[in-house]
Parts: structure tokens; sequence; C-alpha cells
């Protein structure tokens, strides 16, 4: 899915949630079954951009956090965390035009891309071109 988004010109926003519900969260308790939030640290973050540039190349990674009601990383409670985020990317061997890309500069570039095909498309509705 990640090389599909890549292809069509997106970018892979790497969600900072601690964990999905797949079955690894789920634990027995009792006769019922309750989800567990494992206790992962920030850096957890930088495995999943490591993994997504592995997979699409860095010109198609950024961030997608998503701070609302969600069970974050230890050291990633909210924004004041990014600092960490740039670090450990230079500390990874990230060069800082890279490490730029991925803090936000993939995602404007997908949303001038969204808007100029919004501006074509409404030129050609309204018989401009």
């Amino acid at each position: 899915m990640m090389q599909a988004v890549a292809i069509g010109g997106g970018f892979v926003g790497i969600n900072f949630m601690s964990v999905y519900p797949d079955d690894e969260a789920w634990r027995e308790h009792g006769s019922r079954r309750q989800f567990h939030v494992p206790s992962v640290s920030w850096e957890r973050i930088l495995d999943h951009i490591d993994h997504a540039v592995t997979l699409v190349g860095v010109d198609a990674v950024g961030l997608g956090p998503d701070f609302y009601d969600c069970a974050m990383p230890a050291g990633m409670e909210d924004c004041t965390g990014f600092p960490r985020l740039t670090e450990g990317l230079l500390a990874r061997g990230y060069r800082e035009a890279d490490g730029v890309k991925i803090l936000g500069a993939n995602m404007l570039t997908v949303m001038a891309r969204v808007e100029a095909v919004g501006h074509a498309r409404t030129r050609d509705a309204d018989g401009l071109n």
C-alpha cells in the first residue's frame, strides 16, 4: 500500500500512536480479552520512518501524528517532542535535507500538487481553459 501511495505522488504519514489493535495487543484477562497498550519509546517512530524510507524512499515519507485521544509513545506525548525526532533522524544518518523533507516539506509538496489540480479542475469546470 505504501508503494502505491508513493507511485501515485503521495506520501506516507507516519502515525505516532503507540499501538494499533492487532492480535498482539490483545491479552486474555480471565474469560475475556482486553486491549493492552504497551509502553513504547519515541524512538519507535524513528523505526517506522526507517522502514517506510526503505520501502518508498525519503521523498514519499512524512509525519502523520494524531495527538487527540491516542496512546502516544513515551517522550512524544505532544508537539514538544518534535526536536527529538530531528535529532534522532540526524543521529541515524539522515542528511539535513532529507530530515526537512520528512519533517514537513514532503507534505507541503503534496499539498501544493493537490491545490494545483484543484485549480486546474475549477478552471476547466468554469470553461476558462
